[in-house]
C-alpha cells in the first residue's frame, strides 16, 4: 500500500514527536511504500537510513515568512 505522509507543517511539541514516531515506525514495514514531505525540524531527526528506504522523500524549506491566522470572535 502507498502512503503519502505530511509532516510538513509540524515543528514543535507533540505533533513532531507524534509524526517522527509514526514515520519512524511505519518505514520498517515492507507493507507500505511511503511518501514522505518533512518540514525542517522533522528532516533535522529523520535517520538518513530512513530517507533512503521510502519511496520519496521531500523536505520543505524553512520558511519564517509563514504567518499565524488570527481569527476574531
Amino acid at each position: 500500500m502507498r502512503l503519502l505522509i505530511d509532516c510538513s507543517v509540524l515543528s514543535v511539541g507533540g505533533g513532531l514527536q507524534v509524526g517522527l514516531s509514526l514515520i519512524n515506525n511505519i518505514a520498517y514495514d515492507n507493507d507500505f511504500e511511503l511518501i514522505i514531505i518533512a518540514s525542517h525540524e522533522i528532516d533535522k531527526q529523520i535517520p538518513k537510513i530512513i530517507k533512503d528506504r521510502v519511496l520519496s522523500y521531500t523536505c520543505l524549506p524553512q520558511c519564517s515568512g509563514l504567518k499565524k491566522i488570527k481569527f476574531n470572535k
